[in-house]
């Protein structure tokens, strides 16, 4: 019985923008422990907490958030409210959204 060598498959890539970005996905790998460390730094400047709200306030809302072009999570709708309303009540306030 003889025993072939495995020979590598040359692999396309997928055409266009559409390849170009699956293989740097691939190639990409993950991040090191460092790198997450100072991802986390970045966002020591933020709080965190939990809102509760009546369901119907919630339904509220998603409502208004469906009428704006795009996808708006609810969190960045409730901080573009306040910073709105801080803003037309003549105090200002800078409230960075992403």
């Amino acid at each position: 019985m003889t025993v072939n060598k495995l020979s590598k498959k040359n692999i396309e890539k997928a055409p266009g923008e559409e390849g170009e970005l699956i293989e740097q996905f691939i190639s990409g790998g993950g991040k090191t422990i460092e790198e997450s460390k100072s991802n986390e730094e970045d966002f020591e400047h933020l709080s965190r907490f939990t809102l509760r709200m009546p369901k119907p306030v919630e339904k509220l809302i998603d409502d208004h958030r469906k009428k704006k072009v795009g996808n708006v999570s609810r969190n960045t709708w409730i901080l573009e409210c306040i910073r709105q309303h801080k803003s037309e009540s003549g105090r200002g306030l800078k409230v960075r959204v992403r």
